[in-house]
């Protein structure tokens, strides 16, 4: 029997530093919510069975309603986030009963097919993998106080 896969995506974070009213991955994003993009993205993806989808404990209505839209909500499972981070991971843990998971930040939205077939491909390989994009160099151009 093949190996089943869950994913969890992360969208637990409060977002201060954005100093927003919502939560970050509550945040639209060409009309819709940050989270809704990695959520999408796994659903559609052959190999993910359910996707664990972690929130703050006072947005669950909110993210009820955001993917009651959505196909395949039964593969989708909502649990409330923790005060730190590995808290919610852990949160997320304990809904899934799957040989491999994958953990994704919501504050990523543009999660592709051909990131998580690359991770799925090394999990024979490894028992572990971690997926990095390489840093770009920026340069920006001042005069005065304007660029």
């Amino acid at each position: 029997m093949p190996d089943t896969i869950d994913a969890i995506i992360v969208a637990a974070g409060a977002g201060k530093r954005l100093g927003m009213p919502v939560p970050k991955a509550f945040i639209p994003l060409a009309g819709k919510a940050l989270f809704l993009y990695s959520l999408e993205s796994f659903l559609a993806h052959k190999a993910i069975q359910n996707v664990i989808l972690v929130v703050p404990s006072d947005c669950m209505n909110d993210a009820v309603q955001l993917i009651a839209s959505l196909n395949d909500v039964t593969r989708i499972r909502i649990c409330s986030g923790g005060a730190e981070r590995w808290e919610s991971v852990q949160n997320g843990m304990s809904q899934s009963s799957a040989d491999w998971v994958l953990v994704h930040d919501a504050a990523r939205p543009f999660l592709t097919h051909a990131v998580i077939d690359g991770i799925l491909e090394k999990r024979n390989k490894y028992p572990c993998v971690i997926t990095a994009t390489p840093v770009v160099d920026t340069m920006r151009s001042y005069e005065g106080d304007k660029a």
